[in-house]
């Protein structure tokens, strides 16, 4: 079977994969058998606005569950706390109504939105598109993804996972689609625990009065909007206050409230401490009367990073609409290339009297291979490549050009070139020196250039990011309720 969901919060997520071991809270055994799956759940790192589209495909191989329980003859009633804490202790607050045995594939695009109203633009253009919980996969997901992607201005990463088979294949996200509507086919040659449903004891007849206290202190954790939901809420404010401070490692930016990044993140992080003990004293009392907290976590703002991405007038060298040569852009979405953290990880030049190549090598998010670009001929002498870490990239650019070539041209990090090379042939008295504002970053290149044998490098022009500022998004304390 496949099922395929539009996701707003992370326990719709854990629905629509399958990753629930019912109600239990107090470490059956069989939680191990799914620790698989939750690590998987737990690398999407939902944030408080993403959106997860989720293609999940199922066989079941084997399945038992229990009807009409009762309790065994040759077990007697716990008749005080006491009791019932220890039978809680051996045997758990709940038992498996249902278990199935297969093989599992889950495929899901997280749509990195950061405020309440660009979750919603995607969400729009989803349903536009077709894509509603209970849509029809299709060999046009992928298309769609990437139009929603674009429309919105809103990045996404696409993760997977398998269990029942051997080994695992190496997927691209438009590859996604043909293997899900066939998997399974060949069968499993290791059957996983698929999932499974667990009651409460008191659903048991015989044990339905004993165990009210018990089913009331797990009702606190597991309701709509209740405690383990305000766990995943406090998770989802880290994730993206985490999201934030990364972008601004990755590009070596410092910016206002930048402290205050640290000072929720502490605050979010002892409220998930608070919830752990929670879940440590029921497991030690059950039925001690719990007092819920007031987690301050919860009326935290949510943070994003405020970011235009544009060419900069003030790097442009040469004439970038001459009739020489091949116009080149900028390889990537600018509206979505600070939240995918594109960046300039490496640059070489070969030049002689001008400037006759240039390779540009490109980090991106999700991605594990640099991306490169080479542009110009093969005539000129290499003049030495550079790679540049996180938080490195260009500062300063100095550049002579004539009515054709570029002549002259010199990459700065700091006080120390990147890369440089060239003659003395260019315009000496309109040179190209730029420096980079604090706010800014060096994302990457467009330009002009012949790419032939005896070709070279006409025009370039840098495409430059503007950080402004880190903007809070209030939470709606009833975005906790799921639909």
């Amino acid at each position: 079977m496949t099922l395929c969901s539009v996701c707003r919060t992370a326990s719709e997520l854990a629905q629509a994969m399958q990753f629930q071991a019912g109600g239990s809270l107090t470490g059956l055994g069989f939680l191990p058998l799914l620790r698989i799956k939750r690590d998987f759940f737990t690398s999407l790192k939902t944030t408080v606005y993403s959106l997860s589209v989720v293609v999940h495909a199922w066989r079941v191989t084997s399945a038992a569950s229990l009807s009409e329980p009762h309790l065994r003859p040759d077990r007697t009633l716990p008749s005080s706390a006491a009791d019932l804490d220890e039978f809680v202790l051996l045997y758990g607050d709940s038992y498996i109504a249902s278990i199935n045995l297969g093989g599992e594939f889950n495929g899901v695009y997280t749509f990195r939105s950061e405020t309440r109203e660009q979750a919603d633009r995607v969400n729009n253009e989803l349903a536009l598109g077709g894509l509603v919980s209970g849509f029809q996969l299709g060999v046009d997901l992928h298309h769609t993804l990437e139009n929603v992607s674009r429309s919105t201005a809103t990045s996404y990463d696409f993760k997977y996972s398998v269990r029942g088979v051997s080994q695992t294949p190496k997927l691209r996200a438009e590859e996604m689609v043909a293997y899900a509507q066939s998997f399974g086919l060949s069968g499993f040659e290791q059957p996983a625990l698929l999932n499974m449903a667990t009651l409460g004891y008191e659903t048991v007849p015989e044990m339905h009065r004993a165990f009210a206290q018990v089913a009331a202190n797990r009702e606190r954790f597991t309701s709509n909007g209740g405690l383990l939901r305000q766990q995943q809420r406090v998770e989802e404010l880290i994730n993206q206050i985490q999201e934030t401070q990364e972008s601004l490692k990755v590009y070596g930016i410092s910016l206002a409230d930048e402290e205050e990044l640290d000072r929720n993140q502490q605050i979010a992080e002892a409220d998930l401490t608070t919830l752990a003990n929670l879940v440590s004293a029921y497991k030690a009392s059950p039925t001690s009367p719990l007092s819920v907290p007031s987690l301050a976590s919860l009326q935290l703002n949510s943070p994003h990073i405020v970011a235009s991405v544009s060419e900069d007038p003030a790097t442009l060298i040469g004439n970038i609409e001459a009739p020489n040569g091949n116009r080149f852009d900028f390889p990537f979405d600018a509206s979505t290339a600070v939240q995918n953290r594109v960046r300039l990880s490496g640059i070489g030049l070969e030049a002689g009297s001008r400037i006759d190549k240039l390779t540009l090598r490109y980090q991106s998010r999700g991605e594990a291979a640099e991306k490169v670009f080479v542009y110009g001929g093969k005539r000129g002498l290499r003049q030495g490549e550079r790679s540049l870490g996180e938080g490195e990239g260009i500062s300063a650019i100095y550049a002579e050009f004539g009515p054709r070539n570029i002549d002259k041209l010199r990459l700065f990090n700091g006080d120390s070139w990147v890369v440089g090379g060239g003659g003395e042939r260019g315009d000496k008295s309109r040179p190209v020196n730029w420096q980079r504002a604090s706010d800014q970053v060096v994302l990457g290149f467009t330009g002009r250039s012949d790419n032939s044998e005896e070709g070279a490098l006409f025009a370039l022009q840098a495409v430059v990011a503007r950080f402004e500022r880190i903007e809070w998004e209030p939470i709606d304390p009833d975005e906790l309720l799921d639909s």
